[in-house]
């Protein structure tokens, strides 16, 4: 009994041992961690913050509907000084009126009635820690700015060109710089980041300690493209439904330039209203039910129609096939290409 009872005594020592190691194991690579976190978190955060400007520009439209503005914009800066309040942390409209709008990127913005609200920064958001953000006026949600594929972004990173718009981390106070909390950007940014013009820096060593990161023309376009295409599909499909009673069976003829349907007319531009076709445009049902005017649509008013080339088979039009609806978007700064084609056997298909 002695024997056993010194064995287990030895074994609980063991275990002790090797949880007392264990535990000292863990500390260290909990403090490993946290070092990493506090070193990469600056990063992370302008990384999280630019997918969410993403996000809310390219889902624009469902944010705040037909007559909003439009997929591609984005949210004003908030030029309040963050107090904790709700009214300190939203953007600030109107804000086109220059070359681009500055100020700290807002906590949140959306709609609540629409329950589609986006979270650009979270965990703390006061003075000290928002982000700073600068947008590209042309980009801005002012319904007066078309965003479309022709829009030109206006901003400079590091020489980098078409930026729409810029995330800033201003880190600490730099150089024993002091005035803050405050409104002005000199009070956290350096050198050109602070001066309020198109152009923007990394800065590093004695310049400054600001961290930027850019959303470039080229990262947003591409998606608000994908997400307009996306809307075309939908009524497209919609419209065979209601006109056909299934969808696939028919589809309407084309546009014209002013996007009036031409009953003798397969090839051009989408056909919004009905005006010649007996059966409605594709976007007279949506207008009808929001009650708003054809030109204060989103689509319409962006100029997205100049930038969708619309064909449509005989056979569809007539419903004598069943079909589908193909996009392709490959011509490099051109049109989206929608066809509108007799559906493959699925033999074709695999």
């Amino acid at each position: 009994m002695r024997r056993s009872g010194q064995r287990g005594a030895v074994l609980l020592l063991l275990c002790l041992a090797l949880i007392v190691s264990s535990g000292v194991v863990l500390r260290q690579t909990l403090a490993e961690h946290r070092h990493s976190v506090r070193y990469t978190a600056p990063g992370m955060r302008l990384l999280a913050a630019r997918d969410e400007l993403i996000a809310y520009a390219v889902s624009y439209a469902d944010h705040y509907g037909l007559s909003g503005a439009g997929p591609g914009h984005l949210p004003c800066p908030n030029t309040q000084l963050p107090d904790g309040s709700r009214s300190s942390e939203s953007p600030d409209p109107p804000c086109g009126g220059e070359p681009l709008a500055l100020g700290r990127l807002p906590r949140q913005s959306g709609s609540d009635a629409a329950q589609r609200v986006t979270v650009f920064q979270r965990g703390t958001y006061d003075a000290n820690n928002a982000i700073w953000y600068a947008v590209s006026a042309a980009f801005v949600n002012n319904p007066a700015a078309q965003v479309n594929p022709a829009t030109e972004a206006t901003l400079t990173l590091d020489a980098r060109e078409q930026v729409v718009a810029v995330l800033i981390d201003p880190g600490a106070p730099f150089a024993g710089r002091a005035g803050r909390p405050s409104l002005q950007p000199a009070a956290y940014l350096e050198a050109e980041n602070a001066d309020g013009d198109t152009v923007f820096a990394n800065l590093s060593g004695d310049e400054g300690n600001d961290r930027v990161l850019p959303l470039s023309r080229a990262q947003l376009m591409p998606l608000v493209r994908r997400r307009v295409a996306a809307y075309i599909l939908d009524w497209l499909s919609q419209w065979s439904q209601s006109q056909c009673g299934a969808e696939g069976l028919c589809f309407p003829p084309a546009g014209d330039e002013d996007g009036y349907c031409r009953a003798d007319l397969s090839e051009g531009r989408l056909p919004l209203l009905a005006d010649d076709c007996e059966a409605a445009g594709l976007l007279e049902q949506e207008l009808n039910e929001a009650g708003i005017a054809y030109e204060r649509h989103w689509f319409v008013r962006n100029g997205w129609p100049a930038w969708v080339d619309y064909a449509v088979d005989p056979l569809c039009v007539s419903g004598a096939a069943a079909c589908e609806v193909l996009v392709d978007d490959t011509l490099s700064g051109g049109p989206l290409q929608i066809r509108v084609l007799p559906a493959r056997p699925m033999a074709e298909n695999l």
